[in-house]
């Protein structure tokens, strides 16, 4: 189920940059919101080989989201801010970041900014 993204500013990136659309897969970050537990199921997440080498892949979890409503926020809060330190912190899972992107025209130069380990990917 693994392939290239099909979005054509995906395909422009030098580094292997692979992903797999969450659908279907069981990949589910907990959260709270309101005080009622629930399950957010990002859209997609990418391998990508930001310059630690083809053993040391990053997964980036990548949300695309026009518009952010309370709800969405905690969603991306919970992922940003509590899983992806957890998972990172246990180290059996690889290395994990999240970003969101909402402006389809800012996309590629977030992208690159990751890929070429200038962002901090924890707090996008």
């Amino acid at each position: 189920r693994w392939l290239t993204f099909g979005c054509p500013w995906w395909l422009t990136f030098t580094c292997p940059l692979t992903g797999v659309r969450n659908d279907g897969l069981g990949f589910e970050i907990p959260y709270v919101y309101s005080k009622q537990a629930y399950n957010y199921l990002p859209d997609y997440i990418a391998l990508v080989d930001d310059g630690h080498g083809e053993d040391n892949l990053l997964n980036l979890i990548v949300e695309i989201k026009g518009q952010r409503d309370d709800k969405y926020r905690v969603k991306a809060d919970t992922a940003r801010r509590q899983w992806v330190p957890a998972v990172n912190n246990d180290g059996r899972w690889g290395r994990w970041a999240f970003i969101e992107i909402t402006n389809m025209k800012e996309a590629r130069e977030i992208l690159a900014d990751i890929i070429t380990n200038r962002q901090n990917v924890g707090a996008v």
